[in-house]
């Protein structure tokens, strides 16, 4: 029996290395015939050189047999689709451009270092977290935080809506004037609490409160034109199904194969460039264009050592306009808000000394969050906490994650979830 499961366990390796290769040449392609050839940013030249593909290679492979070796993690599934959306990309984008080894190596060492620092570990105080609440006060209090944050939306926006993906960006203007104070917090957190009641909806086979949960979210995006309220609600279905089959490390790779090759053979065939310029472009190889930005601007400036927010009274902010916006001129698009995720960020404010410190925080903020995964619950949880952890790779300083974007409000929800478990009506 032993001698079998080995033989089984051998045989899924070699097909997940596989799929991890067919995934990479996927995104080579990707960038090379559709990126390259669209170019609508004009960041991507095709400086093609032989030592960096390879090297690329090496990289993508040895960190994919890494990821492998930390598969008993029960985060493990976002750390593979983090392997996808950050890994890849940002080596793609290294394999044909004229870039730095350096700064390759300084973007993705935080991610090595955060995964070997995970563990499954037992604190034992599982008695001191166990409440006997039921959830339904916490599904009462996202369906009435959803329609107040909903109403004050469409109050303040007059209305207006927008259902056309290439018009989002020049909408956000009138959504930015709902976006003011409390409620910049609130139009965040919201989005958290609904992605929980669908993920809820879901699992419990309440069809009703899915389908109430999916029109909440949409009517979101058209009062926001904010793509990643639209896109979560694929989160949710996307661990659903994941955990509704067998799944294992090869499915979730060849559903991305799938998922990329499809997007790319449908661009080339109809000319569709806006539906690359949103999932190939926007979400795989622009943030990879802003962490090689941010070293090569902050490698030859003055680091900011956090002058611009919660260090202002120790040290002078040595620029004349928020630094995203310098990124943008770096790259010669004015009035660009050119933001980035933590470890780019973290270079920053403290250059090397930044890296570390935020590599440090994210591996404890990491290791809570795999402390308070549940077997039975993982899908919800999973929906809850991937998009602000994406959030602080891929958009925006791990700091503002916390709050604004609400990985701090994820946390707590999955330690409620946690603490609520035996009395957590689960449908198997």
């Amino acid at each position: 029996m032993t001698k079998y499961k080995n033989t089984v366990l051998s045989k899924n390796i070699y097909l997940e290395f596989i799929s991890a290769i067919v995934l990479k040449l996927v995104l080579d392609y990707a960038y090379i015939y559709i990126t390259l050839k669209v170019n609508i940013d004009g960041f991507y030249h095709g400086n093609f050189y032989l030592f960096n593909y390879l090297i690329g290679w090496i990289l993508a492979l040895n960190i994919f047999l890494f990821l492998q070796y930390k598969r008993d993690i029960k985060i493990y599934p976002i750390f593979l689709m983090l392997y996808v959306f950050y890994i890849l990309p940002n080596i793609v984008y290294y394999s044909f451009e004229n870039l730095s080894l350096k700064f390759l190596i300084f973007i993705l060492a935080p991610y090595i270092v955060i995964l070997l620092l995970v563990k499954n570990f037992d604190l034992k105080i599982d008695n001191k977290l166990k409440l006997n609440v039921d959830i339904k006060y916490l599904i009462y209090f996202s369906i009435i935080f959803a329609l107040v944050t909903l109403f004050h939306l469409i109050w303040t926006t007059n209305a207006d809506f927008v259902l056309d993906f290439r018009k989002v960006y020049q909408f956000r203007e009138k959504y930015d004037i709902s976006n003011n104070g409390i409620w910049g917090y609130l139009n965040n957190w919201v989005k958290i609490f609904v992605l929980f009641l669908f993920a809820y909806a879901l699992y419990t086979k309440r069809y009703f409160w899915a389908v109430s949960s999916i029109l909440i979210m949409f009517s979101f995006y058209i009062f926001t034109g904010n793509k990643s309220t639209f896109v979560s609600l694929f989160i949710v279905l996307f661990f659903y199904i994941l955990y509704k089959i067998k799944w294992n490390t090869s499915t979730i790779l060849f559903f991305f194969i799938f998922l990329f090759g499809s997007i790319v053979i449908f661009a080339k065939t109809t000319g569709e460039i806006w539906l690359i310029s949103i999932a190939i472009r926007r979400a795989l190889y622009v943030p990879a264009v802003l962490n090689f930005a941010y070293f090569e601007f902050f490698s030859k400036n003055e680091f900011i050592y956090w002058s611009n927010s919660i260090l202002k009274y120790f040290f002078e902010y040595p620029y004349d306009k928020n630094f995203p916006f310098l990124i943008g001129e770096y790259l010669k698009k004015p009035d660009t808000y050119a933001n980035t995720g933590f470890i780019a960020v973290s270079f920053a404010h403290a250059g090397l000394w930044g890296i570390v410190f935020y590599t440090i925080l994210a591996s404890v903020i990491m290791n809570i969050i795999n402390y308070f995964i549940v077997d039975k619950m993982k899908f919800i949880q999973f929906s809850i906490i991937f998009l602000p952890i994406f959030t602080f790779f891929t958009v925006t300083d791990l700091t503002t994650t916390i709050l604004t974007h609400g990985l701090l409000v994820s946390i707590l929800l999955i330690i409620f979830i946690y603490s609520t478990k035996d009395n957590f009506k689960c449908v198997e």
